[in-house]
């Protein structure tokens, strides 16, 4: 028998710079780069599972690190074919011991939402972390991927904000609240669902639908939402605070103690 090699982590960057090289196409002279959608074919361009894996590798390389793969914005902007279209999504909290609750509350959220899960990748242990591929249950458009976000987030913001559940579907209701529930004993925690971002700093929940700006700043640096305290810092810094129900929901507070003093 052969011994076994130790350079296996050189072997397996080797590997990726090969994949990567190998995945690169020459369309009408011009060099195309994998995440670009100029990679696919006329042909592959009508075949909506070839259309998955292509959006689906962006998300995967995104989820990697890779600041060229877009990941974020790679479905949002997909305008081609309906597809089951795949968003990344990311959890993030401070003590592993909530972790399989919260886990299971993001996923019976995105599975009313009409997700399912596509991968899911190993967690990693200190401050618990682990990030997975969800798409579409069903072929969609970006549009209507970004209706049930969209949904997404205003029942989250419902939730916080305390206010009459009749807006929201009574079964993304109940998710939500248990997604909520779950992060109770965490004070730092951050869920990424797609384009919808819950910061938990401090024990303060903030939850937004990115905005253009504040993707293209997330998609140029995935590494930013590997911890609450810097994705928020960085999204303050670079488009302004970051607004969520909760500054509402304190301004309304603020009021009525107001209008009590008088």
């Amino acid at each position: 028998m052969s011994p076994k090699s130790n350079n296996g982590p050189l072997r397996s960057a080797r590997s990726a710079g090969e994949r990567k090289k190998k995945s690169t196409r020459w369309v009408r002279g011009r060099k195309v780069s994998p995440h670009d959608e100029g990679h696919l074919s006329p042909h592959e361009r009508l075949r909506p599972v070839a259309v998955q894996r292509f959006l689906q590798r962006r998300v995967e390389d995104h989820l990697r690190g890779d600041a060229e793969a877009k990941g974020i914005s790679a479905s949002l902007h997909y305008s081609g074919v309906p597809a089951r279209l795949p968003i990344p999504v990311r959890i993030w909290i401070e003590d592993e011991a909530d972790s399989e609750t919260v886990q299971e509350a993001v996923r019976e959220l995105l599975e009313e939402s009409g997700f399912a899960v596509s991968r899911a990748y190993p967690p990693q242990v200190g401050s618990w972390r682990r990030s997975f591929v969800y798409r579409l249950r069903r072929v969609g458009t970006s549009k209507e991927l970004r209706r049930r976000l969209d949904k997404v987030e205003r029942g989250i913001e419902l939730q916080l904000l305390i206010k009459n559940q009749a807006e929201v579907d009574q079964a993304q209701g109940d998710a939500v609240a248990k997604l909520l529930a779950s992060l109770q004993n965490t004070p730092t925690a951050l869920i990424q669902i797609g384009s919808i971002l819950l910061v938990k700093v401090d024990g303060v929940p903030h939850v937004r639908n990115l905005t253009q700006d504040e993707i293209a700043l997330l998609d140029s640096n995935p590494s930013l939402l590997d911890n609450p305290e810097v994705a928020l810092s960085a999204l303050n810094d670079a488009v302004g605070p970051l607004r969520g129900p909760n500054r509402v929901l304190a301004a309304e507070v603020d009021s009525e103690e107001s209008s009590a003093a008088d």
